[in-house]
């Protein structure tokens, strides 16, 4: 699994282990099949719900912190799969202070 890959990786002398976030991806809108990406169909969105407990269950088993990013941030009405810019902020600004904890900071 990557997050034991990066565990176990040598940094060398002087260099800490990485603190891991995972991230999950923010939900698809419900509609997404009408969009223009091809590859969408209607069990797209559902499938898209049940992805941050699956990210949750990997950040437990691996002790790595967790964030939804469906929390903060919705699909854009424009293509119904992508964030648009006040969602990349929501993202941005709700992982900010993780981050600065993650790093110590």
């Amino acid at each position: 699994m990557l997050v034991d890959a990066v565990r176990t990786y040598r940094y060398g002398d002087g260099y800490p282990v990485p603190r891991i976030l995972l991230v999950s991806p923010i939900h698809i809108a419900a509609d997404v099949a009408d969009s223009p990406f091809v590859s969408f169909d209607y069990t797209s969105h559902e499938k898209s719900l049940a992805l941050a407990p699956l990210f949750r269950q990997v950040a437990e088993r691996t002790h790595a912190a967790f964030f939804d990013a469906s929390a903060v941030a919705i699909p854009s009405t424009t293509d119904r799969l992508h964030m648009d810019a006040q969602s990349h902020r929501n993202l941005a600004l709700a992982l900010l202070p993780l981050v600065r904890t993650l790093l110590g900071n």
